[in-house]
């Protein structure tokens, strides 16, 4: 199982440098979101029900109270103390591979990381291993038919 820091070092002084949204009470039994940064805050009219996770432990709190959403959009960078967004992406992985956590069948993510060789690195691990495990159908190989 891959280790996160799920708990800050000791020189730590605040979990989250954004601050907190005011958001309506997330009904989980609809289709929901996690934005998963440290600074930035969800999108306006995103038209999403997002709930923020500034930092591994946050996130892996949603998902063992909730599950894995439909939609989760990751950050790579969640601040100096704390494990990056890929981390995030491997313990997942394993979740569902493990049977702990399973992705759903409509789960859709994207990665909105500013430095872009995380975020193809991000993309790839995930894509990758959707797609081996035949839950992404947009990104499987199409069959040839014969003429």
């Amino acid at each position: 199982m891959v280790s996160i820091k799920i708990r800050p070092s000791k020189k730590m002084l605040k979990t989250a440098k954004r601050p907190e949204p005011k958001l309506p009470e997330t009904d989980f039994s609809k289709p929901w979101a996690i934005w998963l940064d440290d600074e930035r805050p969800i999108p306006e009219r995103s038209g999403m029900q997002y709930v923020p996770a500034a930092n591994p432990r946050e996130f892996i709190n949603l998902i063992g109270d909730h599950g894995i959403p439909s939609f989760i959009s990751f950050d790579w960078h969640l601040g100096a103390d704390w494990d990056n967004g890929e981390a995030v992406i491997k313990w997942l992985i394993e979740s569902d591979q493990s049977g702990e956590h399973v992705f759903p069948e409509d789960f859709l993510f994207d990665v909105h990381s500013s430095d872009h060789t995380k975020n193809r690195a991000m993309n790839a691990l995930l894509s990758d291993y959707l797609v081996s495990k035949g839950t992404m159908k947009y990104f499987c190989p199409r069959t040839t038919k014969p003429f």
